[in-house]
């Protein structure tokens, strides 16, 4: 486990050297669970279009015990109100709108995998200002595992673009 949070962790580092349209994103991240405490959402964001990005991140427990638990979640996301990333048609819009798929799990405590859809209904700055913040992050997790629908958040994210 420890080596493979290595690894990712390594990956992290070393991609924005080969990258212009790369961001590293920190943020805040809950599900309706049973389970109290705080979990932390660490990741990356990667520009394939205009309007489209990969996203891919690391979520974990951060309180009462940190590192406890241990998701993953790999999509795609789609900015509804325009560009974000720059071309040579369009300027870069500084507020828009996500929309999103991918898939999610959990690979320490217990596992679980399944499809994730989300919305992001405010999202200020990118890859021009160097800085973006998305806010209110909500969308639906499919359980294959436990056949189960979760609701999942995240009141806010902070995502620091790398040139």
């Amino acid at each position: 486990m420890r080596k493979t949070v290595l690894v990712v962790a390594i990956l992290l580092l070393i991609t924005p050297l080969f990258a212009s349209k790369f961001a590293l994103s920190i943020g805040t991240y809950d599900a309706l669970k049973s389970e109290e405490g705080l979990d932390a959402q660490l990741g990356a964001f990667y520009g394939i279009g205009p309007r489209w990005e990969l996203e891919g991140s690391l979520i974990t427990k951060i309180t009462p015990k940190p590192f406890t638990t241990m998701g993953a979640k790999l999509g795609v996301n789609y900015s509804l109100l325009g560009p974000v990333y720059k071309n040579e048609k369009e300027v870069s819009t500084y507020a828009t709108m996500y929309v999103g798929a991918g898939v999610m799990g959990n690979f320490v405590g217990s596992y679980d995998v399944g499809p994730y859809i989300q919305i992001t209904p405010l999202s200020v700055g990118g890859e021009e200002f160097r800085l973006r913040e998305r806010t209110l992050t909500g969308g639906l997790y499919y359980n294959v595992i436990k056949n189960s629908l979760t609701f999942y958040w995240s009141l806010f994210s902070l995502d620091f673009f790398i040139k």
